[in-house]
């Protein structure tokens, strides 16, 4: 999908978040995600995305493309936030199942953060995967980085098990350079996202292939 001609534009209403449906395709927007212009783009800034009926590695896929090597500036899902020189190795997207075991790690949107406040959409789901602009080495999402991210990161090393696990650096392995990112965070706290800048004027989503129809929603008041 990453290598797809795809684009999307809209706004928020009333800080409410908005549902866009991309054929199956279905992504919860919090207020402050920017939809970028350039074909195959989605920029969400200091934003947050729940996204739903989508294969966790559909995601994690657009999210590697958009990191990028650690630059958060190319094609894919990338952020503007993180891509900024002051933030390079800072900040990131994280991107999560929200499955552990079999059950949900959040069962809500507020359980994650303020700005993860999807009304209408809780009870998150197995399915659903959650990317939120936090710190590297902010494991689990609370906007802080501290003792119980190491904990994560250390039942981790070694393994392939994702951000959750400690792999900030999208390598596909749990190992020291992650641990060396959670070191240069620690202590930082109060990131809360959902503050980028205004999103984009409404305006058409651009096919995802050559045959894909394009619809787009807002959510009523």
């Amino acid at each position: 999908m990453v290598g797809s001609k795809w684009q999307a534009v809209g706004k928020m209403r009333r800080g409410l978040p908005l549902l866009l449906t991309l054929l199956s395709l279905a992504v919860v927007l919090t207020a402050g995600t920017a939809w970028a212009a350039a074909p195959g783009v989605w920029d969400l800034g200091e934003g947050n995305a729940v996204i739903r009926n989508t294969p966790y590695a559909t995601v994690y896929n657009m999210v590697l493309s958009g990191f990028n090597g650690g630059g958060w500036d190319g094609p894919g899902i990338n952020s503007s936030a993180a891509a900024a020189p002051a933030n390079l190795g800072v900040t990131a997207l994280a991107t999560v199942l929200n499955d552990i075991g079999g059950g949900e790690i959040w069962l809500s949107g507020a359980d994650i953060g303020p700005e993860f406040n999807i009304a209408g959409l809780d009870p998150l789901t197995t399915t659903d995967v959650i990317i939120k602009y936090t710190y590297y080495g902010d494991a689990d999402l609370n906007g802080t980085v501290d003792s119980d991210d190491y904990n994560l990161w250390l039942g981790g090393l070694g393994s392939s098990d994702g951000w959750l696990f400690g792999d900030f650096d999208y390598s596909g392995l749990v190992d020291s350079d992650d641990f060396n990112l959670w070191l240069g965070n620690l202590g930082q706290s109060g990131l809360s996202g959902g503050s980028a800048a205004p999103v984009p004027e409404p305006g058409t989503f651009v096919m995802l292939s050559a045959l894909a129809l394009v619809a787009f929603a807002w959510l009523r008041r």
